[in-house]
């Protein structure tokens, strides 16, 4: 009996502390749109609104699953009813196109961009970047996940980075490649837009995009007296290779090249920087002396020479930010930086791919621009704690 007691009482304390657990999963506002039976358009566009208002970077709308809400790369589960099979496919209609869910089974992802409805008062509208997977679940045999970044309308302003000066003494050149890497959701695209507004706000310079999809509007730059024009990939035109002829005829004098994904895009940001352009671009990656040999591994063997040569070449300043817990709350961007001149580049490019690292890693020491600098830094204004720094140091140590 005594042994039965012990059991229900251990049951007892488990439920509690999953009952606990789970309820600090939630999203923890009261005021979150409900969601019943008649969700509709209407519903759907409220809870990015609630979501865009309350400072949630990501919306994810699942098959038969409850919404997700994520912040400072936490996650948080929706108070309301899971949303079912056809309501997300609805969902994938609005943000998309019809048909968009049934593509997305077949295993056509997609990419769109997405902006509410104005608001009949200020005429705001909230802006997300879209993408449609199908995902596994044992709860439907047709599931479809839908994550929707929140996008702020018009780029912030580049003051709000607070850059090294560095790097930014570098990183506004009149031709070469700006590049900004890190993992993904770590405000590349927030960086580099912010830099073009720069560009927009303090030079005559023609500024062309093409984005896939177009994030940020620099039409909302009110200040600016010349217009950026953005082009969307699969809507004004049809890849990054086709972009490339168009720009050859767009007298740019500043190109910026959305994100760099593929050996299509890659090749393509290397000849634009052929023009005599300023070009900026993203791209994923752990850190600055891992970028090009990343790069440069995802092309055939017999053609990796030539692109670390062409990248080499055409490189202006690399930059790769990731966004750390913050002492005060939120989060705070740590980046290393490095600068190509023509010293550098005569160094980097025909060395063996293989010693391309340690030798970049050299380099940003002496310029000043390696990670541990930004990391102490940080460190020594108390931005970050002891064990952020420990984790930091360790996590890059073992990455190199």
């Amino acid at each position: 009996m005594e042994q039965q007691a012990n059991q229900v009482s251990t049951a007892s304390a488990l439920t509690s502390i999953d009952f606990d657990t789970a309820t600090n999963f939630l999203v923890k506002e009261e005021d979150e749109p409900t969601i019943d039976a008649f969700y509709d358009s209407s519903t759907f566009n409220l809870i990015l609104d609630w979501a865009f208002n309350n400072a949630y970077s990501d919306v994810i709308f699942t098959s038969e699953q409850t919404i997700l809400y994520r912040k400072n790369r936490q996650t948080y589960a929706s108070r309301q009813r899971s949303l079912s099979e056809a309501q997300v496919a609805d969902t994938a209609r609005w943000v998309a196109s019809e048909g968009a869910a049934v593509r997305a089974l077949t295993g056509e992802f997609c990419d769109a961009s997405y902006a509410t409805p104005k608001c009949p008062i200020t005429g705001e509208r909230k802006r997300f970047r879209t993408n449609i997977t199908r995902v596994h679940s044992s709860r439907c045999e047709n599931a479809v996940a839908i994550v929707m970044r929140t996008i702020a309308g018009e780029p912030w302003d580049l003051a709000v980075h607070k850059l090294p000066k560095g790097l930014q003494r570098y990183c506004f050149a009149d031709s070469g490649l700006n590049m900004v890497v890190g993992p993904m959701g770590s405000g590349k695209t927030t960086l580099v837009t912010s830099m073009i507004k720069h560009i927009n706000l303090t030079t005559r310079n023609y500024i062309v995009t093409y984005e896939d999809p177009i994030e940020f509007d620099f039409s909302m730059i009110t200040r600016a007296a010349i217009p950026v024009a953005q082009t969307e990939i699969h809507t004004g035109i049809k890849s990054f290779s086709e972009a490339l002829a168009n720009v050859t005829r767009r007298s740019a004098d500043v190109i910026y090249w959305g994100e760099s994904r593929d050996i299509d895009s890659i090749r393509s940001l290397t000849v634009a920087c052929d023009l005599g352009t300023a070009v900026y671009t993203t791209a994923h990656a752990n850190s600055v002396a891992s970028t090009i040999p990343r790069l440069v591994r995802m092309f055939p063997a017999h053609q990796r020479d030539g692109m670390q040569a062409a990248l080499v070449c055409a490189l202006q300043t690399l930059c790769f930010q990731c966004l750390l817990p913050c002492t005060k709350g939120g989060v705070v961007a740590l980046r290393e930086y490095l600068f190509l001149d023509d010293e550098v580049k005569r160094k980097l490019v025909d060395l063996p791919l293989s010693q391309l690292s340690s030798e970049i890693q050299n380099i940003q020491l002496a310029q000043g621009g390696d990670l541990n600098t930004a990391l102490m830094g940080l460190s020594d204004n108390n931005t970050i704690t002891d064990l952020v720094l420990k984790q930091q140091v360790e996590k890059h140590t073992k990455g190199h």
